[in-house]
């Protein structure tokens, strides 16, 4: 038998070969023919085809047929058949996801195909979530506010708030100008945005106020708000920004390439600033002092706090330092960084350099504190500072820190370098006077106006980033005057003006307060009229008249009225009342009236009068045939006879006729009376020589008789 390669051959031709080729002929022999069994194992994916069949499934097949040779042959397979694997994969991821070499950014459905373990096909499904959390929480990077205080909020629908002031609410109040930042969370996604709130208070205190001219009034600005801004005070060029934050923490990083030097805040580049030359470089870096020489001491000044310092041989990218800052996180080392100082040591006299393990001495007064991350340096501002003595890249270099002031007053250098150069922070408390102003050319906090007419005073304050102005109106209002004229009498004082009471006539000034609140001088001319008073003595018959009423009996009257000067008028009366006759009657002594007589006779009557003093005086009157007279006499009393001789002669049987009568009747004291008690006429005849009367006025009849009166001369009857 003859065995080639494995196969069992049974017929065979040889050939012999000469020298140049084929020469030989050819002869045949007849092997006999041996049936073969060959067995081999597959491995495959889905399929597996063999000898024209299609297998899907693992197992043992078996094919048999003729060989090349004729021979029976038998193969045997031995098949493995693997499926193609699949995956569906649920993430949520925040912002990016990597997958399979492949970042993506926005949620979606996406799918790969490669070869799984087996070697087959493997598709995986990734259901993909991509929250994202690259906030814009606040629309400006810049925010410039005129007010005492400024509401920070950082938008809603976040889980949780971190803000770089210790808050974790969604809005903050700030008072101080500075660099905030906030980290928003949701789930296990965080992002981070920052701010710059310029805040400038330059309100007034005093509202619009009114005042009197002539007066004065101060003027007040509101405190202002500290400024928390860091700044290099000089790199060679003495850039100068103030820093007067005690509240928080903050980072700085100083950049230098070549000459040029950037100054960051809080991840923002505040300033840059150009070396006139490269300065003399010492192997060492100086902590919380300065160095004017190489050969000098150093001056401690710093009063705060330090952790994390950074020394780098490369200029730091912007987005790097905002990075840093936006993680909140200590430093970590790469292989640019040369100086690396976490001060977890917690030795009072020597700080680590983390990149090799080399030590930096401690002077005076600095020591370990918790502070922004575990342990930190404090420096007391007085005699404390360290040194490192390591080289410092020259021309490409940065240096970062993490810095919180505890004083509010003076200038401190932070660190130092190489001579001359370095990084340092002032400290002030308020703004300077050059950053107030008012309208009045005052830079001071107060100022005391004494306006003459209504003005408005103007405020501007500014920080050096913003400026804002308030403003008062002070109104003037001018003081008033005001003259009263008063009579009042006398029994009305004192007289009461204005709250001062007054006896005398004069005139009187006093100063008030007018409705604008200004001085009103009132003057006052007081005149004071006198109440008038008389006494008069009268005597009176019977009675007396006296204002307005009648009075019938002596005494002492008295009268209150209003006297021609409007004031009282007190007037009394010592009045006697003397009571005349109250009766006189004239009667003739014959009893009658209408008596004759003879020429040559007299005839007489008399009055009898009653009440009154005597003597009285008595006048009656005379009426006759000459005329009429009245007649007085005086020294009358009561009842004495009046003889009178009446007037004419009768002619014949006729008489002339003569009446008297009283007219009045005064007594001793003057006083008249009238009587009539009686008759108070009488009437008395003169007749001729001789007369036969048969009485006056009698008529008779025929037949009928009277007695007639002979009167001779001598007046007898007969």
């Amino acid at each position: 038998y003859l065995y080639l390669y494995g196969f069992q051959f049974n017929h065979i031709i040889v050939r012999a070969l000469n020298e140049v080729g084929w020469s030989c002929p050819s002869n045949t022999y007849n092997i006999p023919c041996i049936p073969s069994v060959t067995t081999f194992s597959i491995t495959a994916c889905n399929s597996y085809i063999w000898n024209g069949h299609t297998y899907t499934q693992s197992g043992t097949y078996s094919w048999t047929g003729a060989n090349a040779a004729g021979c029976d042959s038998t193969a045997i397979l031995n098949l493995n058949i693997n499926q193609p694997s699949t995956s569906n994969t649920s993430i949520t991821a925040c912002n990016t996801y990597t997958w399979n070499g492949q970042t993506y950014t926005q949620s979606g459905t996406y799918t790969w195909t490669g070869t799984n373990a087996a070697g087959c096909d493997s598709i995986a499904t990734l259901n993909l979530t991509i929250t994202q959390l690259n906030p814009n929480l606040f629309i400006q990077d810049t925010i410039r506010a005129c007010v005492n205080s400024y509401t920070l909020t950082a938008g809603v629908g976040y889980d949780s708030y971190s803000w770089n002031t210790g808050a974790t609410t969604s809005s903050i109040n700030v008072t101080n100008t500075g660099w905030y930042t906030c980290t928003v969370a949701n789930g296990s996604c965080s992002g981070s945005d920052n701010v710059f709130v310029s805040i400038v208070n330059a309100n007034i205190v005093n509202s619009d106020t009114v005042i009197c001219a002539g007066s004065n009034l101060i003027l007040n600005k509101a405190n202002s708000n500290k400024v928390s801004t860091l700044g290099v005070l000089y790199l060679e060029s003495s850039y100068n920004t103030p820093v007067y934050d005690t509240t928080f923490w903050h980072y700085v990083a100083v950049t230098k390439s070549g000459l040029l030097g950037s100054f960051y805040l809080d991840g923002r580049l505040v300033t840059t600033s150009n070396f006139e030359n490269n300065p003399y470089i010492w192997n060492s870096l100086l902590l919380g002092a300065t160095q004017a020489c190489v050969w000098c001491d150093p001056e401690p000044n710093l009063k705060g706090l330090i952790d994390e310092v950074r020394v780098s041989n490369i200029v730091r990218t912007p987005s790097e330092i905002l990075n840093h800052y936006n993680s909140n996180q200590p430093f970590s080392q790469d292989a640019n960084t040369q100086q690396l100082f976490h001060f977890e040591e917690a030795n009072s006299n020597t700080i680590t350099n983390s990149v090799d393990g080399s030590l930096g001495n401690i002077f005076g007064g600095v020591f370990y504190t918790p502070s922004k991350f575990g342990l930190g340096l404090s420096f007391n501002g007085f005699d404390g500072y360290t040194r490192y003595s390591q080289s410092i890249p020259e021309d490409e270099m940065s240096i970062e820190f993490w810095y919180k002031s505890s004083d509010t007053s003076g200038t401190l250098a932070m660190m130092e370098y190489a001579y001359n150069t370095g990084i340092s922070l002032g400290l002030t408390n308020n703004l300077s006077t050059s950053s107030l102003l008012w309208s009045t050319g005052a830079n001071t906090s107060s100022i005391s106006v004494s306006p003459t007419q209504t003005t408005t005073y103007y405020c501007t304050v500014s920080n050096g980033i913003s400026s804002c102005t308030d403003s008062v109106t002070v109104y003037v209002k001018q003081p008033t005057s005001s003259t009263t004229n008063i009579s009042v009498c006398s029994n009305q004082l004192p007289y009461v003006w204005n709250g001062t009471s007054y006896n005398v006539a004069g005139t009187y000034n006093k100063t008030l307060v007018n409705a604008a609140g200004c001085d009103s001088i009132a003057t006052l001319n007081l005149n004071v009229k006198a109440i008038k008073t008389s006494n008069q003595s009268v005597i009176s018959c019977n009675s007396y008249y006296w204002k307005g009423q009648t009075y019938l009996q002596s005494g002492t009257y008295t009268w209150i009225g209003t006297g021609n000067n409007g004031c009282d008028s007190l007037e009394i009366l010592f009045l006697s009342i003397n009571n005349g006759s109250t009766s006189a009657t004239l009667t003739d002594v014959n009893n009658g009236s209408g008596t004759s007589i003879f020429p040559g006779m007299n005839h007489s009557f008399k009055v009898n009068i009653t009440g009154g003093l005597p003597p009285y005086t008595v006048v009656y009157r005379e009426n006759g045939p000459f005329g009429s007279n009245d007649i007085s006499i005086n020294n009358y009393y009561s009842g004495n006879d009046i003889f009178v001789t009446p007037q004419g002669e009768g002619f014949c049987n006729d008489a002339a006729y003569t009446t008297y009568s009283l007219i009045s009747v005064g007594d001793a004291n003057g006083c008249l009376g009238i009587g009539n008690n009686g008759s108070s006429t009488v009437g008395v005849y003169m007749l001729n020589t001789a007369s036969i009367e048969a009485g006056l006025n009698t008529t008779i009849c025929e037949g009928e008789t009277t007695n007639l009166q002979f009167y001779s001369r001598s007046g007898q009857a007969g």
